[in-house]
């Protein structure tokens, strides 16, 4: 394995940007930007062998700060929605700025995804720091923050997130690839077998805002215990795939113990690669790609429709920092943040 590091173009405030590629077995590898810490490239081989690049993406670094912000990013202080952009802890009451129908997604304005992060090769494993000062997007506390990025065993991908603060913060990170095995300009995804393993999700409202409810995955198109061809749940009638256009729901993981387990599998008939998400975290969010379509053409030279590719996404109970039925999502001051999501590629 090695490590590659070369321009990705510069910031408006003339900062340059870096793209440092890491190489595992049989010519996989993954390339990530210190703008935002995203996963801009992921090549993968097939059943033949052959490498194709399997996350929806940017050609330059403009493109990413002009197009569609959460590929391949990592979404903080908080990924996910905070209700009435606002939340209470010890006392007093923190407001965020709104930036979807008057609620707080994904850190905000300036969330982690848009500010370029520091970065260093400590071997074959690269680690992107970001200091987020106090009063940042309305968070309290100076919160460090470290993703690395490595390959296990060649074709496994493991991204394990750091964090400490001086004051109690909430704080949830996750990966936000948008991904498609049979490649990023293939533009279609309900061929893809899907599993995860929840019994339960998370009851949400109009707004896609979780309720404090779990309710069973039993008798409903959620149902991804067993494997399942994608295009059968798009195309289900059940209103929790009507109301929201596809998946965008938040799975409850059998894994409550911050071990790292199995989440979810996926396989492409098409080109045989296979991808098992493991996780620490207690929940998952699959998203179905419902809201692709931009005005920037991505790295094939087109521009991404609906559902032409989706989202795994290992983290904690959204919305938890207003929700007490839900675990909390608090950093405590001197504490640390300790979270991995790994992906793990194969052949069927």
């Amino acid at each position: 394995m090695s490590v590659k590091v070369e321009s990705f173009g510069y910031m408006p405030d003339g900062r340059e940007a870096k793209l440092i590629t890491i190489f595992g077995h049989n010519g996989i590898s993954c390339s990530i930007c210190n703008y935002g810490s995203k996963l801009i490239r992921l090549f993968v081989p097939d059943n033949k062998g052959k490498l194709k690049d399997i996350v929806l993406g940017y050609n330059s670094l403009q493109d990413y700060i002009n197009g569609q912000r959460y590929f391949g990013s990592n979404p903080g202080r908080v990924s996910g929605r905070i209700s009435n952009s606002s939340f209470s802890l010890n006392g007093k009451t923190f407001d965020l700025p709104k930036n979807e129908n008057g609620n707080h997604l994904h850190g905000g304005i300036k969330g982690f995804d848009s500010v370029l992060w520091d970065y260093e090769i400590n071997g074959e494993m690269v680690s992107f720091t970001y200091f987020s000062p106090d009063g940042e997007e309305g968070y309290p506390g100076n919160l460090k923050t470290r993703i690395d990025y490595q390959w296990i065993d060649g074709n496994e991908l493991l991204i394990t997130y750091h964090a400490e603060t001086d004051q109690d913060t909430p704080v949830c990170i996750t990966h936000h690839s948008y991904f498609n095995l049979s490649g990023e300009d293939f533009e279609k995804i309900g061929h893809h077998i899907i599993q995860i393993n929840a019994d339960k999700y998370l009851e949400t409202n109009k707004e896609l805002l979780p309720t404090g409810v779990l309710l069973s995955v039993e008798g409903t198109a959620l149902d991804l215990r067993k494997p399942l061809e994608l295009k059968k749940g798009l195309e289900s009638t059940d209103e929790c795939i009507t109301s929201v256009g596809g998946f965008d729901h938040c799975y409850v993981l059998e894994n409550q113990s911050n071990e790292m387990k199995a989440a979810a599998l996926v396989k492409d008939p098409l080109s045989g690669r296979k991808m098992e998400v493991f996780s620490t975290y207690p929940c998952i969010v699959f998203y179905s790609g419902n809201w692709c379509n931009g005005l920037i053409a991505g790295k094939s030279g087109k521009i991404a429709g609906d559902k032409s590719a989706f989202c795994l996404e290992p983290q904690l109970y959204t919305n938890a920092v207003n929700i007490r039925e839900f675990p909390s999502n608090i950093l405590r001051a001197n504490q640390k943040y300790l979270h991995k999501i790994s992906y793990k590629f194969s052949t069927i």
